[in-house]
Parts: C-alpha cells; structure tokens; sequence
C-alpha cells in the first residue's frame, strides 16, 4: 500500500499502474480493491519468474512512457513530473539516484546519485547505478528490448545495458526512490544466482558487444571470476 501510495502522491497526475500480481498469496489483490480506476489489477495464473512477470506487465501498459515500482519500494511524490519533463524534451531513458531505506521506513543514508548522462555502457559495466524504481523509458523502445527472462536477478541491469547501446541516457539531480533492502528481499534468497547470472551476461554481451567500444566489459569478467573464486556476491 506504501509503493501504490507514493504514485496517488505524485505531482504529476496523468498516469496509469499495472499492478501484475505474480499468483501471489498475500493480500495484494485486497490491497488493489481500495483504490480507484486508475489502478489496473492483473494476476497472473500461476507463478512465473520475476522477469518474465516483468513482460507480461508491460504487455499491458498502455501509456508513451513506462517506471518501475517493486512492491516494497515508494517513490519521492516529484519523480514523474521530474521525469516527464526530460522525457517531453527528447530523452527515451531517464533515470534518478536513490536512497536506501530499511524494513521500518528508515534511512540508511546510503545514497547512489551519479547522474552519468550521454552513452553510459561502460559507466554501467562498472558499477550499476540504475535502480529499476528510478527509470523513466520510452514505450516503444522498452517494448522493443523487452526483458531478459532467463534472469531471476541481473534483469534490469541487463536490460540497461542494451538500451544504453541504442540511446544516449539521461538523468535527474538528486533521488527519485526510496529502495528497501532487506533479508527478505527477492535478492537475498536467490544470493547462490549471482555468479550464475553474472557469466549468463557477459557471455550473451560478448555475442552482440564490440569490445573496443565496449572495454568495461573487460572489467566486468575479471570482477565476476574474482567474485566467483572467492564466494562473495
């Protein structure tokens, strides 16, 4: 209720939200009835993955411009209207820093801001930056570059990946997001994934990646091998 809440809070008001409910077996469709017409609730018929959830959600957007909200994530009640007025300007991809938050709502003063702007693959090859609830994209290119759903964690970073290579991104000052982070994050129970997911991507970036366009991705495969040998995520 907390993450639907902060898009009803928005300064910018011509929206619309997908809720997917992903065969869940909590309270998220009771959650879903209390609000109006602009909420449109889906749930799928039987658990499917995380990314391939993803897709089915964007199957039913219907706007110009898509965002990202996970169910434990709120947005700072500026972040459309922020990004909107980028998107308005030409820009198909814009993203906003964000800051970590716990369990109960608090800060952690961990705070990603690092407004990289312009072609950011190899900035995003060192170091992912872009949380899924702080991107603003352009419809018809996120449709074209759908989600990888072999992925269960590095999705969205994969997704990044390859619309920096086909746009130039833009961003905003400041945080767009409150991310939580937890023990009961999707993230944290899948930790053995990592390393996995890891090679998945820098095997499948090499088939379609110039590396000397590309060196970060140098980078990438020695800290994934590091990481890998000495069992840290």
């Amino acid at each position: 209720k907390e993450a639907i809440d902060s898009v009803y809070e928005q300064t910018y008001s011509n929206w619309e939200i997908i809720f997917w409910d992903n065969a869940s077996t909590d309270n998220s469709s009771t959650i879903a009835q209390l609000y109006d017409t602009k909420l449109k609730y889906y749930r799928g018929s039987s658990l499917v993955s995380l990314y391939t959830a993803r897709n089915l959600a964007l199957e039913k957007c219907q706007g110009e411009a898509i965002g990202f909200l996970d169910c434990d994530d709120v947005w700072l009640n500026s972040k459309l209207e922020r990004q909107i007025k980028k998107y308005s300007n030409g820009s198909k991809f814009v993203y906003g820093g964000y800051e970590i938050i716990d369990q109960f709502s608090r800060k952690t003063n961990r705070i990603v801001d690092r407004n990289t702007v312009g072609q950011i693959t190899n900035d995003l090859l060192k170091f992912n930056h872009i949380s899924i609830g702080c991107v603003l994209i352009d419809a018809e290119l996120l449709k074209r570059e759908t989600f990888d759903p072999a992925y269960e964690l590095l999705g969205d970073f994969d997704l990044w990946v390859r619309l920096s290579m086909k746009t130039n991104a833009d961003s905003i000052e400041g945080i767009v997001e409150y991310s939580r982070q937890h023990g009961d994050n999707y993230s944290y129970k899948l930790n053995d994934r990592w390393f996995k997911e890891r090679r998945y991507f820098y095997r499948k970036f090499l088939q379609y990646g110039s590396v000397l366009k590309y060196p970060g991705i140098f980078r990438y495969i020695l800290m994934t091998e590091v990481k890998g040998i000495l069992g840290r995520v």
